[in-house]
């Protein structure tokens, strides 16, 4: 009797242990060889909330940072000394300071003293939203005139914003470009660490389509992140070792805008600026920051999956610790139009170098939110 209580009640029970131990470790086990996505159905958290994708309704999604911001509690990031933006500028001119005390690193005094000035402070701003904006703009480049701030706003959950707000953001701002082509464009980024956490770019008055999926598409989209983000490579060379695994020449233009997506991030017009700029130096540190955090998710993506979605390629990696990140494909234009980070990611905030961040004596990161 003894024997078949245990057979029925306590052998069911250990092996329902013995199959939940080998899917928890499974992953941590498997996730330094490259995934095959091939037919896979995933799951991604999109909305707050783990659900199949492919049973979303694409138009009720509201995408991560976005369903974080209570418009009700933002103000405006206005350009003169008694508005936000100026304790925004003595926030982390404070923090630049205290790490150039405690490391002697002479750059970031020079960081400090240029945005002491207000006004070099909000060029400052507009000048990093273009750089991270222009990546989206299908090859176009934004108008010399073209001033952000006016139309940036800054959120904190606790609407105070005496230390730094958690995001600044903008909605539907009208771009136009030298080329004559006008976009909407919605961007986030936390000034935390100055890592964009979701950037957007809509062509006014152009069709869009999907990308017409196969069994290659999502080897190919993880593939060529992966190498996008480990190879110091330019653009052919990124392109050859792509090519290695996959060697279909319908996915040329989807690399190169691979490519694209990181490298161009953070870039500075070469043409108006010597590269010894100070200002030229702070992207380079941003971008580094941001090669390291997208070097961090690439390296455990554990499944991607994706739908159509606003006549775009909605794809949507997740990395095996359950943080996402989506990325938009224009099929026309073969070309990236977006992407988004998980707000929730700790990676976002805790980049180097700290230009944008918080910082503590001896050049220590602190983040305690």
């Amino acid at each position: 009797m003894k024997r078949n209580i245990f057979l029925s009640a306590f052998l069911p029970l250990f092996l329902c242990a013995a199959i939940l131990t080998l899917g928890y470790f499974s992953p941590t086990l498997f996730s330094r060889v490259m995934p095959n996505f091939k037919n896979k159905e995933s799951a991604a958290q999109i909305t707050g909330a783990e659900s199949p994708l492919y049973l979303e309704d694409p138009s009720s999604l509201v995408l991560p940072p976005w369903n974080d911001i209570d418009d009700s509690k933002s103000q405006m990031y206005a350009s003169d000394n008694q508005s936000v933006p100026y304790s925004i500028k003595m926030r982390i001119t404070d923090d630049l300071q205290t790490y150039a005390e405690s490391t002697g690193d002479s750059r970031f005094y020079t960081y400090t003293n240029q945005l002491q000035d207000p006004y070099v402070y909000i060029d400052m701003s507009d000048l990093y939203v273009r750089s991270i904006i222009e990546p989206f703009l299908k090859g176009c480049t934004i108008n010399d005139n073209m001033q952000f701030s006016g139309y940036m706003h800054t959120y904190g959950p606790n609407n105070n914003f005496s230390t730094l707000p958690k995001y600044i953001y903008a909605q539907n701002v009208t771009v136009n470009t030298k080329e004559g082509r006008d976009f909407l464009v919605d961007f986030v980024f936390t000034p935390i660490s100055g890592i964009p956490l979701y950037v957007h770019a809509t062509e006014i008055d152009a069709a869009t389509a999907a990308f017409p999926e196969d069994s290659e598409f999502f080897n190919l989209v993880v593939t060529a992140l992966f190498v996008a983000t480990h190879a110091e490579a330019d653009a052919d060379e990124f392109t050859s070792q792509v090519e290695s695994y996959y060697t279909s020449d319908k996915y040329t233009s989807l690399l190169a805008s691979f490519y694209d997506f990181s490298a161009h991030l953070f870039s500075f017009p070469p043409d108006t600026t010597p590269e010894e700029d100070w200002r030229v130096e702070l992207l380079v540190g941003l971008r580094d920051s941001m090669y390291d955090m997208l070097y961090n998710f690439v390296y455990s993506i554990d499944s991607a999956s994706s739908i159509d979605y606003r006549d775009e390629s909605l794809i949507v990696l997740r990395n095996e610790i359950g943080y996402t990140m989506t990325v938009f494909y224009d099929a026309i234009s073969e070309s990236i139009t977006g992407y988004g980070l998980d707000p929730s990611n700790p990676d976002v905030y805790r980049a180097e170098p700290f230009l944008f961040g918080e910082t503590a004596y001896q050049g220590a990161y602190v983040y305690d939110g």
